[in-house]
Parts: structure tokens; C-alpha cells; sequence
């Protein structure tokens, strides 16, 4: 199936958490209509922080 085909995606992100920066892991997986969830990427360490806040940064809000 090419993007041309896909009638719907969905993001799923998760983030886990650690005291450690260095060991949390942030997972983007995505599900199509039918299909099981698919891991599509990881990140960790200060790269699955900076991702999160990203994300997670309101709309209205400068990205620091």
C-alpha cells in the first residue's frame, strides 16, 4: 500500500520515563484501518526528550 492508498494513519507515541534522561525511550508506532500497530521508529536519551517536548508543545507556545 503506497500513501496514495491510505484512507487513514494513526500516530500512536509513546514515552517512557526514567530519573536517568539517558534512558528514556520514546517509540512512534502507526495503525491503519485493518492492520495490526506497527513500530515505526525509537528514540532515546536527550533526542527522545527533545521529541516529546516538541510534541507535546502547544500550538501557541514558541518552541524553546
Amino acid at each position: 500500500m503506497t500513501k496514495d492508498n491510505i484512507s487513514a494513519t494513526s500516530l500512536i507515541v509513546s514515552m517512557s520515563f526514567s530519573p536517568n534522561k539517558k534512558d528514556a525511550v520514546l517509540i512512534v508506532g502507526k495503525k491503519e484501518p485493518g492492520k495490526d500497530i506497527e513500530v515505526v521508529n525509537a528514540f532515546e536519551g536527550d533526542n527522545a526528550f527533545a521529541l516529546y517536548e516538541l510534541l507535546t508543545q502547544p500550538i501557541n507556545e514558541e518552541v524553546k
